[in-house]
């Protein structure tokens, strides 16, 4: 079903109230099926999701990208938007 949604555009980035991003759900469920399946689509997980999950280096990676400006704009990160 997911793979059907997002080849029909659905966006694999959208938050949903109380229960974040599908990748975040994604990452808690330990699903790296799913995991690969919405990066194909251009879901990306943010410094919050990776930190929660104990990916340190990956959290700083996309911190770096956010200081640099390249993150796109539906991946921003909580401390950019505090700031």
């Amino acid at each position: 079903m997911a793979r059907t949604l997002l080849q029909q555009g659905d966006d694999p980035n959208a938050m949903v109230y109380a229960g974040g991003t599908p990748v975040f759900q994604a990452y808690g469920q330990r699903d790296w099926e799913m995991v690969d399946l919405l990066e194909e689509h251009g879901g990306k997980a943010d410094a919050d999701t990776f930190g929660h999950y104990r990916r340190t280096e990956a959290a700083a990676q996309v911190l770096a990208e956010a200081d640099a400006g390249n993150l796109p704009e539906a991946v921003e990160t909580r401390s950019a938007l505090v700031e």
